[in-house]
């Protein structure tokens, strides 16, 4: 199976054809896959590297951090049930917009983890920004509704860029 694609280069200029294009394969297929979209593999890599390095580090450091029920920010493992029997094994890192006061490491336990983070959610922030504005238009709002009722910095707010680290089997 491929996956269906949208690329997204000279979007300014194409912004009604892309509207269409993701539309279409939303509604009839439910996957898409998103190709110059604007964020340098060398940003993409270097996320990677240091999500990676964040779930090697020990799980006592990770614990300083611990997920927060109220506002889904913070880390946690192991803490999904899948079934009465079976706990689901992944990790992850939930990084929200908002009150995310005491939800990041010191930087004597990952250099750069913050500001890399918060970058890279902001890249994605952007190009988020522009695909669900396309979709807005697709449904009659105006092209900023969606970031209008998910306004980062308000404290309600629960839009975040969520890490993720399954173990081998």
């Amino acid at each position: 199976w491929d996956c269906p694609t949208v690329d997204l280069h000279d979007f300014d200029n194409r912004k009604d054809a892309i509207s269409q294009q993701l539309w279409d394969k939303a509604t009839k297929v439910g996957f898409i896959q998103i190709t110059n979209h604007g964020i340098a593999q060398s940003e993409i890599d270097k996320m990677f590297e240091m999500s990676a390095k964040f779930f090697a580090l020990p799980a006592d450091v990770k614990r300083k951090i611990p997920w927060d029920k109220q506002t889904n920010n913070g880390w946690e493992a192991g803490s999904e049930v899948l079934d009465e029997a079976v706990a689901d094994l992944k990790e992850t890192y939930n990084v929200g917009f908002a009150n995310m006061a005491g939800k990041f490491l010191e930087e004597s336990d990952i250099a750069g983890f913050k500001q890399t983070v918060q970058h890279f959610q902001h890249l994605c922030e952007e190009l988020s920004w522009k695909i669900l504005g396309c979709f807005a238009l697709r449904l009659g709002f105006p092209e900023d509704f969606f970031k209008q009722h998910h306004d980062g910095t308000k404290p309600d707010c629960t839009k975040l860029l969520r890490l993720l680290y399954y173990p081998t089997a």
